[in-house]
């Protein structure tokens, strides 16, 4: 579980002041820190990493997701359509 800071708390609260609630809020921050740990510990094993888009598939996590290398499973056209879109590539 992430502890959230002082700052992200009071972040969240404006947030929700503003927009109401429920409102999704995903910190990219911690998003790559996952993906770094996750690295990490399959650090050596012959693979590549892939996030399923099918469990969240917002842009700003999915750009996350490609900035830090990852590729994406796609289980249809159009989600596939969609990644490429966003510029992952092809392979």
């Amino acid at each position: 579980m992430t502890h959230l800071s002082a700052d992200d708390r009071a972040t969240l609260l404006d947030i929700a002041e503003q927009y109401g609630t429920p409102t999704y809020v995903y910190f990219g921050a911690t998003i790559e820190q996952r993906i770094g740990q996750l690295r990490a510990h399959l650090e050596g094993l012959p693979l590549r990493l892939l996030y399923a888009m099918k469990a969240n598939h917002a842009p700003p996590v999915m750009q996350t997701v490609l900035d830090n290398g990852m590729g994406i499973d796609a289980v249809s056209p159009a989600e596939l359509a969609y990644a490429l879109r966003l510029g992952f590539p092809t392979d």
